[in-house]
């Protein structure tokens, strides 16, 4: 079976639940065109990849999808309480939201359907400036895999 628009979009929505269980943080449903609130994250577009016809597959009969979801979480550097320890614990707190559902049961109280996990697996830090307005930002790009199976 395929992975179709409806299972990426409610694996999406699920996503999004997880951050939105980050407190204080904004959570778009797309990249915002500027960073008027702090601190935000957002997902991008997926990496979308069956497993090999070589590898086998997690329950007999089934496919098996791994979707890698960019996510970019962002703090201001401009006060001086959000500072890197303010950001460190930003995307520590990113990690254990998805490491305490893994399973993407988000509000809704039930796994996602066919997710067998997820987990945010990288996070890259960089530094950036808004020279309009000479605004510093630290800016995570993160990196959470999902382990789909479709039967």
């Amino acid at each position: 079976m395929a992975a179709t628009k409806t299972t990426l979009t409610v694996t999406r929505d699920r996503l999004q639940q997880v951050l939105q269980t980050i407190p204080g943080v904004k959570v778009y449903d797309h990249e915002p065109l500027s960073l008027d609130s702090l601190p935000c994250a957002w997902l991008g577009l997926p990496t979308i990849t069956r497993v090999s016809v070589d590898d086998r597959e997690t329950q007999l009969g089934s496919d098996t999808w791994l979707y890698e979801w960019p996510v970019t979480i962002a703090d201001s550097l401009d006060v001086p309480e959000r500072g890197h320890n303010a950001a460190l614990e930003l995307v520590a707190q990113a990690i254990g939201a998805f490491d305490e559902d893994e399973t993407l049961t988000g509000t809704v109280g039930t796994p996602a359907p066919g997710i067998v996990r997820a987990a945010m697996v990288s996070a890259e830090a960089e530094h950036r400036l808004n020279e309009e307005t000479s605004q510093r930002y630290i800016v995570w790009t993160c990196s959470v895999q999902v382990l789909h199976e479709v039967a």
